[in-house]
């Protein structure tokens, strides 16, 4: 199953496309501090597909590249968190995440490990 589109298929680092993905990755956290997602991809030119991790649970939403989420649902059979992959909090969680940062200097959310 091609959980996010050809672009995580073919090894695209998402993380280099945090800026354009960012509204997206934080519609889809919600505001949840201690959820992180691990992955996005663009679907199609009007929306973003994240995954989302939080509580043992994993969830696939989709959003528009503004932020709103269009649609989420459970991911049974989701791969197992990669200990060592980078992944995107909305806050700093350990002392080594590294801040991400708009053109502007606001700060989109922060790139860690996912035990952070």
């Amino acid at each position: 199953m091609l959980l996010l589109g050809p672009a995580a298929a073919q090894g695209v680092d998402w993380t280099t496309r945090l800026p354009a993905f960012a509204a997206a990755l934080r519609g889809c956290l919600e505001g949840d501090a201690t959820a992180f997602a691990d992955n996005a991809a663009r679907q199609q030119a009007f929306a973003v597909a994240v995954r989302v991790r939080h509580g043992g649970e994993t969830e696939l939403c989709i959003a528009r590249p503004d932020g709103r989420v269009l649609r989420r649902g459970p991911v049974g059979d989701a791969p197992p968190v990669d200990p060592a992959a980078p992944a995107f909090f909305l806050d700093r969680h350990c002392a080594d995440a590294r801040r991400q940062e708009d053109d502007g200097g606001q700060v989109l959310g922060w790139l860690a490990y996912p035990g952070c």
